[in-house]
């Protein structure tokens, strides 16, 4: 009967014992996360020296690495510049935390828009292999994006006044995402789709490509840039009027024209 109560006993040990290592394996887990969002953190020698997730529920754990990735991206791109060695550290903290890039849109979003304007920042525009029209010698493709041209419609009641961030284009000038912006609406009249197309940002311009209307903003002449939470409306000295456009990714596309144009002044 002794035996029985001191095996009874033992396991009842184990397992207490057992439990303790699962927590301070928890604990030491989540220690090396909140040391990783730190501010100035030694990101590749935490990210190498990971402990264990011992302990920890899948759920828990996806939801920690989220919250802990999140934050160390932030920190990185607060001040919307992100260098190329900044970037393989973050890509490599991502692949450590189980994050794989195909999540950012669903998991983080607006993330990708804010890497890509980062990076723009930092002097590294995207490139395409090809894109919908004909390029001039030595012009280059950076961007491609399904564009909505606008054209404003008068209306008979009162639907609220609006605006956006707007930049004029000058040597220097950096491009930063956040801020409150309005929709594409104003008071008397708003803006309706008048045409679906293609605006492809290069090296020389920007273009758009619809079913109706082309039209064609390069770069040396292009005074304004207004960016809203859905679209952006560009000024050219050639043209009255400006041409306002919505778009999915309206920062990246700003922040492509913008660093381009810098290019040539």
């Amino acid at each position: 009967m002794a035996g029985i109560f001191h095996r009874i006993s033992q396991h009842f040990q184990e397992a207490a014992e057992h439990r303790q290592q699962l927590q301070a394996s928890r604990q030491a887990y989540i220690s090396a996360l909140n040391a990783l969002a730190e501010p100035g953190a030694d990101v590749r020698k935490i990210v190498a020296s990971l402990p264990p997730t011992n302990g920890i529920a899948p759920a828990d754990l996806k939801t920690l690495d989220a919250d802990t990735f999140r934050k160390l991206a932030a920190g990185m791109l607060h001040d919307d510049s992100l260098t190329q060695d900044e970037e393989t550290t973050l890509m490599s903290a991502a692949t450590a935390l189980g994050i794989d890039p195909a999540r950012f849109s669903t998991d983080f979003p607006g993330l990708f828009d804010k890497l890509l304007v980062a990076r723009v920042n930092d002097g590294r525009l995207p490139t395409l292999d090809s894109c919908g029209i004909i390029l001039k010698k030595g012009e280059v493709a950076h961007m491609e994006v399904t564009a909505h041209l606008l054209k404003w419609q008068t209306v008979r009641e009162w639907q609220g006044s609006s605006s956006g961030f707007s930049f004029r284009v000058a040597k220097g000038v950096r491009y930063h995402t956040g801020g409150t912006r309005g929709h594409l609406v104003s008071k008397g009249q708003t803006l309706v789709p008048d045409d679906t197309g293609t605006l492809t940002v290069t090296s020389l311009r920007a273009v758009y490509s619809g079913s109706k209307r082309a039209l064609e903003f390069a770069y040396p002449k292009l005074l304004d840039v207004q960016v809203y939470s859905d679209g952006v409306r560009l000024s050219v000295s050639n043209r009255q009027q400006p041409s306002t456009f919505t778009l999915v990714t309206p920062d990246a596309v700003a922040a492509v024209i913008n660093a381009a144009a810098q290019k040539l002044m």
